[in-house]
């Protein structure tokens, strides 16, 4: 994969990086406290094929 390097700028690598960090999952200390409690996350929309 080529290089972009020289045509990004620092702004828009930035914002990227910024991008890129919301799709990462979460580790938070409520969620580390959920899961020692044994607390599932609330999903409305059933998955494909849980009708």
């Amino acid at each position: 994969m080529p290089s972009y390097a020289d045509t990004v700028k620092p702004d828009e690598a930035w914002n990227l990086r910024f991008y890129l960090r919301t799709m990462q999952p979460m580790r938070s200390k409520a969620k580390t406290i959920a899961k020692q409690l044994g607390l599932k996350p609330v999903n409305p929309e059933p998955a494909a094929g849980q009708d």
